[in-house]
């Protein structure tokens, strides 16, 4: 019986050490890193329905916004897992308005990467969907 529980609590720590190492590579701009936690197939979706998929888009894009507000930093407040996925409430640090601000992810996982993020945000702030598309026009 013990060994179910910590099996179980094993999992749930495996995937938030996985979104806190991720988030690591995010903010150190090691995109060939953050790979390591990502699914091919990842998904990215925002509240407005836009999204980004597959790894690699993901990536180009976290690059480009990266260089397009060099001070931007995600900061994760507190986790919770919750039906096989990891809510997590944080926010982004940045000296842009835009970017500055709370954020919401639900992140759900294929084994030990990550494979679908739904970001919630203010309608004022900048998703990294809404950037793709923008930077797509």
């Amino acid at each position: 019986m013990f060994s179910s529980v910590f099996k179980f609590s094993s999992r749930k720590a495996t995937r938030q050490h996985c979104i806190r190492n991720c988030v690591d590579c995010f903010n150190a701009r090691d995109f060939k890193g953050a790979q390591a936690y990502l699914a091919e197939d990842i998904k990215v979706c925002d509240g407005n329905f836009r999204e980004i998929r597959g790894r690699d888009e993901l990536l180009k894009c976290e690059a480009g916004i990266a260089e397009r507000y060099p001070d931007r930093k995600v900061i994760i407040e507190e986790m919770n897992n919750h039906n096989g996925c990891v809510l997590v409430r944080g926010r982004f640090e940045s000296r842009f308005d835009e970017i500055a601000g709370l954020a919401l992810w639900q992140v759900e996982f294929d084994g030990n990467r990550i494979s679908r993020i739904d970001v919630t945000r203010d309608q004022q702030r900048v998703t990294l969907p809404q950037f793709a598309v923008t930077v797509a026009a």
